[in-house]
Formats: structure tokens, C-alpha cells, sequence
């Protein structure tokens, strides 16, 4: 009876311990689940028109994730191949920092344009597409995007505008 006792209250233990660790991962932002949680945060803050906490969000994914995102991106002479009939999900997936960190710098000129930042905006998107070229980002239409091409179009459309 008291060894029954005992172990259970091991795997009590030890599954504290595990919850408690996945969460500390999390709030700290760096591993592929915090980095997906924190990049999931700062798309529904942008929707949610919040610019302020969705840039937040991205800044701390990127402050955690970006050196593993440059050794990924550094890796690669090609990016993933994919298209509406071939996701090659899994090996996109493989890339995670890189794509994580990629949507956060689309997600801060995003938020950065909206707040009336241009030189803000412009460098977030800049430093996307000459950084992060190969990185994807999820449609939930079922499809993977490159936030670089979409940037692209985004600083030239900030380019032709006046300065306020």
C-alpha cells in the first residue's frame, strides 16, 4: 500500500514537473511552441487592430528565436519547395524559427504601417526580406506564403508615399 502511495505520488511529481516545464517554455518564449504561441498572439492582437501588443509579441519571438532562425535561413541555398498541391508540410515545419521569426517581422511592418510608422514599417520589412528570404508562413485557406515576396510589395508601397 505505501509503495502504491509512493509511486503515485512520483508520477505526480514527475508530471508536475513536465506541465511545469512546457510552460516555463512558453513564457519564455524560445523553442518552437512558445514561438508559435507568441507569433499566433501577435497575428490575432493585429487583427484585433491592438498594433502595440502584436508588435510586442513578434519582438519577443524574435529576441528568443532569432539566432536559431539565422542558422536555419543560413542552411539553405533554396527555400522549401511547396505549392497548393505539394505543402511539403513537414519540412516546412522542420524550419520553425525560421518561419516563426520571418512572421514576426511581417506582422511588426504590418503593425508599424498601421501606427504610421513608414521608417519603422520599412525597416521590419527590410530586414525580412534581405534576412528571412525562405521563410513560410501558414494560410489557414490551407496554404503556405512567403512573408519576403508579400514585403517586397509592401516597401514599395510605403516607398511611393509621402512622409507625414
Amino acid at each position: 500500500m505505501i509503495n502504491q502511495i509512493l509511486q503515485s505520488a512520483k508520477l505526480a511529481l514527475f508530471t508536475t514537473s513536465i506541465i511545469l516545464s512546457g510552460c516555463l517554455a512558453v513564457d519564455s518564449g524560445k523553442g518552437p511552441e512558445a514561438a508559435g504561441a507568441l507569433v499566433g498572439e501577435a497575428w490575432k492582437a493585429n487583427k484585433a487592430k491592438d498594433f502595440e501588443l502584436a508588435i510586442a509579441h513578434a519582438k519577443k519571438c524574435i529576441k528568443h528565436n532569432e539566432v536559431d532562425a539565422m542558422e536555419m535561413q543560413g542552411a539553405m541555398t533554396n527555400p522549401v519547395p511547396t505549392s497548393r498541391e505539394n505543402l511539403n508540410k513537414e519540412a516546412i515545419i522542420e524550419k520553425w524559427a525560421l518561419n516563426h521569426v520571418g512572421a514576426s517581422y511581417f506582422i511588426m511592418g504590418r503593425a508599424y504601417a498601421e501606427l504610421g510608422k513608414k521608417e519603422e514599417a520599412l525597416q521590419a520589412y527590410q530586414h525580412l526580406v534581405a534576412t528571412f528570404p525562405f521563410a513560410h508562413c501558414w494560410d489557414p485557406k490551407g496554404y503556405f506564403w512567403k512573408p519576403a515576396l508579400v514585403a517586397k510589395k509592401r516597401i514599395k508601397e510605403l516607398e511611393s508615399k509621402p512622409n507625414n
